[in-house]
């Protein structure tokens, strides 16, 4: 799955080229890692014209950790616990911000657990109709 775009509340990021945000169901296993570089454009969408915007380049990788089983709306579903680190590097190659955070994600589903500790608890997927 790419990601090119993430919008929050007053921002939006962009990704040229797109991340790679989780590789295909099949290839997901603890131990997995992926990453890359990419150009991120974070626009402050309320903030004055000098301040609106900010262009970086972003170094990430990914790692899965674990796999374990959850309940969301009565369902078990098994997760993969999956490490984000990401680097901004300034004009001058530095360092400027190293970020580590860990997500929780069911292929299918989706992100079941978010950097900021929210968790699903519930799903319109369950209430789809299930293959014969």
């Amino acid at each position: 799955m790419l990601l090119g775009r993430r919008l929050r509340p007053g921002s939006e990021i962009d990704f040229e080229p797109p991340i790679e945000e989780f590789p295909a169901p099949g290839s997901l296993r603890v131990g997995a890692q992926w990453g890359g570089d990419t150009v991120a454009t974070l626009t402050f969408l309320e903030a004055p014209e000098e301040q609106r915007q900010a262009v970086f380049d972003l170094q990430y990788s990914y790692r899965v950790v674990d796999e374990r089983s959850v309940t969301v709306q009565e369902r078990r579903l098994d997760v993969f616990v999956i490490e984000l680190t990401s680097r901004n590097f300034g004009p001058d190659g530095e360092i400027v911000e190293q970020l580590s955070q860990q997500v929780w994600f069911a292929p299918f589903v989706g992100i079941v657990k978010t950097e900021a500790d929210h968790y699903l608890v519930a799903s319109n997927i369950f209430d789809a109709p299930r293959a014969p």
